[in-house]
């Protein structure tokens, strides 16, 4: 594989595993949106979990995959090398760990941009340490998904090479649901039930929603999770 003239680009997306999870999903997106466009390769860091759904989206979306060593030593060699082996132009990032991996052998590779992700605002002291010093140092950009994710890199010494980008959303075919009522909306939101989702602005926008509809339309509102 050699770096095309043509405007596709060689992409390595990076993630700790294929376990379900938020950013693991968005990981999938994100190679489904780039692979008609240009030469995409997963890098998946432990291979020993995957969530079957997951898998399944890999192989009909003919996702190419290389699944590395779980020994720390000989994953950062074999990342490297593939990075460089493949001439990847452009790696993307979501977690801690798989941010810092391929930041450190991105810049090994040579490849000219390094994009990390940071999707939490509590995060360990440790940890957000050695994030900072790679976005300082080695990355060319952080992605954060949230803006509360965002300030706290900048409060807590990022450079501001950090933008958000929201998460995103496959879109599916319209169900048609024979029968039900046209006055009535059903909203939900699933997360864990912890001050950070901020179900309170949720609350807030559905109450603010409630007074714009007519007074005859039905609207409710569910909360599906667990925690504090």
């Amino acid at each position: 594989m050699v770096r095309s003239t043509q405007g596709k680009k060689n992409i390595c997306l990076t993630i700790n595993s294929l376990a379900k999870g938020g950013a693991e999903k968005q990981c999938l997106l994100l190679a489904k949106a780039l692979r008609s466009h240009h030469n995409v390769y997963l890098a998946v860091l432990n291979p020993t979990t995957q969530d079957p759904y997951y898998r399944k989206v890999v192989d009909e979306e003919k996702i190419q995959v290389v699944f590395l060593s779980r020994n720390p030593i000989v994953r950062m060699v074999k990342l490297a090398q593939f990075l460089k082996r493949k001439k990847v132009e452009v790696v993307f990032s979501f977690l801690p760990v798989d941010t810092i991996m391929s930041a450190v052998c991105g810049w090994l590779a040579g490849v000219p941009y390094r994009f990390g992700g940071i999707r939490n605002s509590y995060l360990p002291k440790g940890k957000h340490m050695i994030l900072r010093a790679v976005n300082n140092h080695v990355l060319h950009y952080t992605i954060a998904n949230n803006y509360a994710a965002y300030r706290s890199a900048l409060a807590f010494g990022f450079k501001e090479n950090v933008m958000v980008i929201h998460n995103g959303i496959g879109i599916r075919p319209l169900i048609s649901r024979q029968g039900r009522p046209t006055n009535e909306t059903t909203i939900i939101s699933v997360g864990r039930l912890v001050k950070q989702k901020d179900y309170e602005t949720a609350l807030k926008s559905v109450a603010r929603l409630k007074k714009m509809l007519p007074a005859e339309h039905t609207l409710r509102y569910r909360i599906v999770g667990y925690g504090e």
